[in-house]
């Protein structure tokens, strides 16, 4: 690992609570090598041929591992460390609730994991909380977690609402009600769009009810199909931002290498962008990793990666105060290394 990566100031926007567990975290907590070896094995990279629900049964698998309100603490706090270990400045967490043995005490957990990590303490790392709505799930759960959302939203201890899950279940359009009450309440919203080449899904009819003030991977907006083009000609005009996860979409194999990744389409429309890990402990990966690789493999030089951090920081859910104080951070990295005249842009 290039030690510039790993000391560059950096801003997650995607990252999965569970998915961004290691097994390092799971073996000090005494669950059993053999428990996580299920994990491994089951999303074994080389024999998944991009099989969505391969990718959810891991998901499964790691739920069935943290199963008290404790070690969902302890995870939070464990995965909070290892972002702030690799200088990650700014995180934005999403999880999906579940009954732990309630809706509200798995949350109440993750709040205090956030809360008591000792770099958070520190002031070393701001991090914020996405509550992500289930489109496999019922709209029952959906407005369940909508509601949750408010309540904490008003503390100040909810940032926005996610909308993720499976893709192949499901309809976007299903969601839009509870996303349009969601902003209603002050609510930033997030959803995952065109994570497959699945055209039953209208993503330009989604779009034209919500505009969303992020889309997470879309992946396939950049078809040629009339689907993805409408879709795309939303996003580009109404410059709603993309995070994009490389390792991600490699080791799923919805993109076949990191060269034909879709960043660079993104980059050439000078379209803003974030670059994030999804999945950190699913994948194996680092955000320090994925920015060495998107200049390594996606050709991207320094002056891109300034330009994506400080769109990370425009697009993030937090307040402009705390957006001044990323900037100048990132901006005063830079200028030590390579551009001397950052300040005066």
């Amino acid at each position: 690992m290039n030690s510039f990566y790993y000391n560059l100031p950096k801003i997650e926007l995607h990252a999965h609570l569970s998915g961004s567990i290691s097994s390092a975290f799971l073996k000090r907590e005494s669950i059993t090598n053999r428990d996580v070896q299920n994990i491994n094995s089951s999303f074994d990279f080389e024999t998944w041929n991009g099989d969505m629900n391969r990718c959810f049964d891991a998901f499964r698998t790691i739920h069935k591992l943290i199963e008290t309100p404790e070690i969902l603490e302890r995870a939070t706090t464990s995965v909070i460390e290892e972002f702030h270990q690799e200088n990650v400045i700014l995180l934005e967490l999403r999880t999906t609730l579940r009954p732990i043995p309630t809706h509200r005490s798995y949350l109440n957990a993750v709040i205090k994991g956030m809360q008591n990590a000792p770099s958070v303490l520190d002031n070393k790392i701001y991090v914020t909380l996405i509550l992500s709505i289930d489109r496999s799930k019922s709209l029952d759960e959906a407005l369940l977690t909508l509601e949750l959302a408010k309540e904490y939203y008003s503390n100040g201890l909810v940032s926005g609402i996610d909308l993720s899950g499976n893709p192949l279940v499901g309809n976007l359009c299903d969601f839009v009600p509870v996303l349009n009450t969601a902003r209603s309440y002050g609510l930033k919203t997030t959803v995952h769009i065109a994570e497959t080449a699945d055209q039953s899904e209208d993503w330009c009819k989604f779009l034209r009810l919500h505009l969303p003030d992020r889309l997470g991977h879309g992946i396939f907006l950049t078809n040629s199909d009339e689907n993805s083009v409408l879709a795309r000609e939303i996003v580009l005009k109404s410059q709603i931002p993309l995070e994009l996860c490389l390792t991600s979409n490699v080791k799923s194999k919805a993109i076949e290498n990191y060269e034909s990744h879709h960043l660079n389409y993104w980059m050439d429309k000078k379209h803003p962008i974030c670059i994030c890990t999804d999945d950190k402990g699913l994948f194996n990966c680092t955000l320090s990793g994925e920015f060495q690789l998107s200049v390594e493999r996606c050709c991207l030089n320094n002056e891109q990666l300034f330009q994506i951090l400080m769109d990370s920081v425009n697009m993030a859910f937090c307040t402009e105060n705390v957006k001044k104080q990323l900037s100048h951070k990132i901006r005063e990295y830079f200028n030590s290394f390579i551009f001397d005249d950052l300040n005066k842009k």
